[in-house]
């Protein structure tokens, strides 16, 4: 069984041969450790294709944030100026295009397929591989990039006060995201990925209640499109998100990856188990960071154990940050690479 029959085999509870891997290594730590990077993913490769320019999944290209150095501002396509404090990190949004809601009756989106070629990218390195690994391609958000447009105060605001433009707005970025979706039905691929952080460290950002009310819908309908081209639809979720998880697997997501170490994994592994796939983010802050080695070991066995199914659907994610220790980064490739779902 290849990466790729691997991959789809968890995510649809086809009883794979092992755990399939996808890689999240930070450009830092590809920078301060290059040697033994390079042989770590040679010794235990990831599952799942990434782009070699940006070390993750591929995605439309945003010229700006790909050039971006430390200290300087940057403005991408959609008008939104960013600046980094270091070269490892994005960044954030420090001048947003719309300073009131009323700004956005005239403001021009960008076209959906800019930056296509990052997907043109993406599909030559398909053909050379051949279609032995899984290939995901990330489309963007929608409430991320409403609080880049907003501003972060301004966005929380116009969900609190819920008015027209505000509506507008959101219906305006669903449309924008769709239409990337109708792009890469050209396009041999295996996933869809969209990611919108809805959680702080210890609670929602906003009411469940009016997540389910007004965003729900929205993503119900990105995953309904993702399907329509029979693609598997992958979603990404940080902070403490245990009130929506249900939700996001009702709204059809075939594989979501949550931050796990904010909630009650327990909990978590009733929603999941044997209905829908995950891909459990790990204790980056605190025992990956922190811990022994074995501690590292124990903390990938556990969390594999207590949401794994039998017939799969687990997906492993490394995270690989910036200042982790070389050697909890092996002890958590190796674990996983030794983790199957009948054992």
């Amino acid at each position: 069984m290849n990466s790729r029959e691997r991959t789809i085999r968890s995510i649809r509870f086809e009883r794979p041969d092992r755990v399939p891997v996808l890689h999240r290594i930070k450009p830092g730590f590809i920078r301060l450790h290059p040697r033994e990077i390079r042989e770590l993913r040679d010794r235990y490769p990831s599952d799942i294709l990434q782009s070699e320019r940006t070390h993750t999944w591929f995605t439309f290209h945003s010229p700006g944030k790909l050039n971006m150095e430390q200290g300087k501002r940057v403005k991408d396509e959609w008008g939104c100026v960013w600046q980094t404090l270091t070269g490892d990190h994005l960044g954030q949004v420090v001048d947003p295009p719309l300073k009131t809601l009323e700004d956005s009756n005239s403001y021009n989106f960008p076209d959906p397929a800019f930056g296509i070629e990052g997907i043109r990218t993406m599909a030559e390195v398909r053909a050379e591989d051949g279609r032995e690994h899984y290939m995901m391609v990330w489309i963007g958000s929608i409430f991320h990039q409403y609080t880049y447009l907003r501003g972060y105060e301004n966005a929380l605001m116009d969900v609190a006060e819920e008015r027209s433009e505000f509506f507008s707005l959101l219906e305006r970025l669903t449309g924008f995201v769709i239409q990337r979706i109708k792009i890469l039905a050209d396009y041999d691929l295996d996933g869809i990925f969209l990611a919108d952080d809805w959680g702080t460290q210890f609670n929602m950002l906003i009411d469940p209640q009016v997540w389910r009310r007004i965003f729900k819908p929205l993503y119900g309908r990105i995953a309904e499109e993702i399907h329509k081209l029979d693609r598997l639809a992958h979603y990404h979720t940080c902070g403490y998100t245990l009130q929506i998880l249900p939700d996001l697997i009702d709204c059809g997501f075939d594989e979501i990856n949550p931050q796990v170490p904010t909630m009650d994994i327990h909990q978590i592994a009733t929603f999941f188990r044997d209905r829908r796939c995950i891909r459990p983010d790990l204790e980056r802050q605190g025992v990956l960071l922190h811990g022994s080695a074995q501690e590292v070991v124990d903390h990938v066995i556990n969390t594999f154990q207590t949401l794994r199914s039998e017939k799969g659907g687990y997906v492993a994610h490394i995270p690989v940050e910036v200042n982790l220790p070389v050697e909890n980064v092996e002890a958590m490739m190796k674990t996983y690479s030794q983790c199957g779902f009948n054992n």
